[in-house]
């Protein structure tokens, strides 16, 4: 009756889509609510990204894109997400990652951003484990 828009974003500089602050802040069901809806974040980096601090909300998104999976994947490193690392690094909907690979945001590599962070645990598994 109403349609509300699921794709809307905030207005206010950062122009979040309900899928991102749904990612953000870890609340699983109401990404899959929306994803039902359909919902696309135009910018799909960020809820991708963001999905990277809760596991069971990144197995939600079916990411096809290779520079997405890349940049999903050294913001992990650089929030400290271990568990994150090891599910992209084993599951075959991101096989398109390199462990070395550089965003084509920032020009970072997962193990620049974990050392710029401090993360240790990240550090110690993208160097032994790969």
């Amino acid at each position: 009756k109403y349609h509300a828009n699921v794709n809307s974003a905030t207005k206010n500089n950062e122009n979040k889509t309900p899928l991102m602050l749904a990612a953000e802040y870890g609340h699983e069901h109401v990404v899959q609510l929306l994803m039902n809806y359909n919902a696309d974040d135009k910018y799909q980096l960020t809820a991708v990204a963001y999905a990277t601090k809760y596991v069971p909300i990144l197995k939600l998104f079916n990411c096809k894109d290779e520079s997405i999976q890349q940049q999903a994947f050294v913001y992990a490193a650089s929030n400290g997400s271990l568990d994150a690392l090891e599910y992209m690094l084993t599951n075959n909907n991101y096989s398109s990652i390199d462990i070395n690979g550089i965003d084509s945001i920032h020009g970072e590599t997962a193990l620049t951003n974990a050392a710029s962070h401090g993360h240790i645990k990240i550090i110690d598994y993208l160097i032994t484990n790969h």
